[in-house]
């Protein structure tokens, strides 16, 4: 979606404002060249506040690039682009988090199951067309549905023993090992990686055509 622009999107001098290795690699992936500012927003709000997941998620989200504009306010003057994003995985309407210890990443994988989830991205595009100007924004946000396999307490026990549940939303990690517990996926399978790159790449387009 990006192939015909990619050249002007690159002169945009862009910043990711995530510290993921998962959003890194999927940016690379498309061709996107790029700075890392990591946010320093301690994505604490509050979940019962939020009527909806995806609530909470849009509004993380946005916190987590506000600090990252202001970095980049006071860093990266050439900057023209910025690209954040915050991703939930979702099960019964609840909110999955990074497990804090193996039980806990046990806990979340026996609950998937045999079942589906939901895994929530939004994404926040920043852009300017000169300097000294006002951010322009645009958000939205995507949702995949995930069927896992049904899966024995040994292959649990095994998965989390890898050390891969605990930097990851619900416990486990698409593009690795557990990518074989997934029956069906439902929607941007990149999503649920941490990019959603399809959408991501038509929004892109759609800026730098028609802003620059």
């Amino acid at each position: 979606m990006i192939s015909d622009v990619l050249s002007r999107l690159n002169a945009l001098c862009i910043v990711l404002g995530s510290s993921s290795p998962r959003r890194q690699q999927l940016l690379a992936q498309i061709g996107l060249k790029y700075t890392v500012v990591k946010s320093n927003f301690p994505e604490d709000l509050a979940k019962n506040q939020f009527e909806k997941p995806v609530e909470y998620v849009r509004a993380t989200a946005r916190n987590k690039l506000e600090d990252v504009r202001k970095q980049v306010d006071e860093s990266y003057e050439s900057c023209r682009l910025i690209i954040g994003a915050d991703t939930v995985v979702v099960l019964d309407g609840r909110i999955m988090e990074k497990p804090a210890s193996a039980d806990e990443a046990k806990r979340m994988l026996k609950s998937f199951s045999g079942r589906a989830h939901q895994v929530i991205s939004s994404c926040v595009l920043l852009y300017k067309t000169k300097a000294n100007v006002q951010w322009n924004c645009e958000q939205f946000e995507t949702v995949t549905d995930v069927n896992f396999a049904t899966l024995s307490d040994s292959i649990i026990e095994a998965y989390v023993a890898t050390g891969d549940s605990f930097d990851k939303a619900g416990g486990y990690g698409a593009q690795g090992i557990a990518g074989s517990f997934i029956e069906a996926i439902h929607g941007d399978f990149y999503n649920v990686v941490g990019l959603p790159l399809q959408p991501l790449s038509a929004r892109l387009r759609d800026i730098v055509i028609t802003h620059f």
